[in-house]
């Protein structure tokens, strides 16, 4: 049953961000069935049926602070729900969430430290390949050499205008992408002990494709991880291998894209430009468009009482957002996980969850996954991972494994 566990969690792992497989197609139009979400009934079967004896919740019941500001942000969440602009809608993504977190939460719960430090080493090696695999299809799509039609699988690329395509591997959303990948090259940083050959390229590759996502957020989300990391936290070697791969993993990539920009197959000046031009913040930019939700998101939570106290609804900001693109589609955010936090959830959410994902945490300073919590929270600064499984599992592995318990 114990190799059987590990292909559980290990799968969980590799495949809690893909969202480019969709199992049930188009044959539910409102629900989609990502792969986490029937792991995450496995895994919870798997723990109720053949690890009763092992599950153990004291390392969050013990952290009484933790805990209280969890549930409350629950309670909030339940009451934005209730009292939401599109209760069907917020209810599901309640569910989501829910599911989610109890799926961490019993995985922490059942399995030991040294059981989930090995399986999350072999997940970052196994997810950074299955990225890569996707990296490659997206790419010979976008360059006209095959073109699949199905149902199940998204092999469609983003890109920036017809310049190049975006490389998020298996996520729709290069930023949410980008931001996984930088969770797995952290766990290999870390967790990987005696780094091996294998471990160092797999490094150098996810660090060329963190760079090539052309992600601003991401990239960000990176350089801060690591650097925190190379100050604070690392061996001596680790900080000599910092200082070493993410220069050969940026000469690679330097050397790659001047082939396909010397063969006009990709126009990297024109979509570094984009990327880089700072001084139009038009509203069909990209960095227009980011600051405009924000500030609109400020607008609507701080003019509208009723939503300032407890939020339109969990889930429920696409229907008050206007005057974009996006406007009226559920994928509509504001951009900012703590803001939308505001607007659907409330002030007391937003309180409630700012002191358990990151004030909590800068109390105390000891951790070694610190650095990867504050570069999460300045990610969602200016992006979302409310229901994206790698980013609770993150969060709660930091509270299940602290050194202040």
């Amino acid at each position: 049953m114990k190799n059987v566990g590990y292909l559980l969690l290990l799968s969980y792992l590799v495949f809690a961000g893909v969202d480019r497989i969709n199992f049930g197609g188009n044959s539910i139009e409102s629900f989609k069935l990502l792969p986490h979400i029937p792991l995450s009934l496995l895994i919870i079967s798997f723990i109720a049926l053949f690890k009763t004896d092992d599950i153990n919740f004291t390392w969050i019941s013990n952290k009484k602070s933790v805990l209280i500001c969890f549930s409350l942000f629950v309670i909030f969440v339940i009451i934005s729900i209730l009292f939401s602009i599109d209760i069907f809608y917020s209810f599901k993504r309640f569910i989501l969430l829910l599911l989610i977190v109890s799926t961490v939460i019993m995985i922490l719960s059942s399995f030991t430290k040294e059981e989930i430090k090995k399986y999350l080493y072999h997940a970052s090696i196994l997810g950074s390949l299955l990225f890569y695999v996707f990296n490659m299809l997206l790419f010979f799509n976008w360059l006209g050499y095959f073109d699949i039609n199905s149902n199940i699988i998204n092999l469609d690329p983003d890109y920036i205008a017809y310049f190049l395509p975006r490389l998020g591997g298996f996520t729709l959303d290069v930023n949410r992408g980008i931001a996984i990948l930088v969770i797995y090259t952290f766990f290999l940083f870390s967790y990987a002990g005696k780094k091996n050959i294998m471990t160092q390229l797999i490094i150098v590759f996810n660090i060329l494709f963190i760079f090539a996502s052309l992600s601003r957020t991401a990239i960000v989300f990176f350089i801060i991880t690591i650097s925190l990391y190379a100050i604070f936290s690392a061996t001596k070697k680790e900080k000599i291998a910092v200082f070493i791969i993410i220069p050969i993993s940026c000469i690679l990539l330097f050397n790659i894209v001047s082939f396909y920009s010397q063969n006009d197959v990709i126009d990297i000046q024109s979509a570094l430009e984009e990327r880089l031009t700072l001084d139009d913040f038009g509203h069909d930019t990209s960095t227009g468009i980011h600051l405009k939700l924000i500030d609109e998101g400020f607008r609507i939570a701080f003019s509208d009482f009723k939503i300032f106290l407890i939020g339109c609804g969990h889930g429920a900001s696409y229907k008050i957002i206007e005057g974009f693109q996006m406007s009226r589609k559920k994928i509509a955010n504001f951009h900012s996980q703590y803001l939308s936090i505001l607007v659907e959830n409330g002030v007391f959410a937003t309180v409630s969850f700012l002191a358990f994902s990151i004030i909590i945490p800068l109390f105390y300073l000891r951790n070694k996954l610190l650095p990867l919590i504050f570069g999460l929270f300045c990610f969602n600064l200016l992006y979302q991972l409310t229901n994206e499984p790698l980013y609770w599992f993150t969060l709660l592995y930091y509270y299940k494994f602290d050194d202040y318990a």
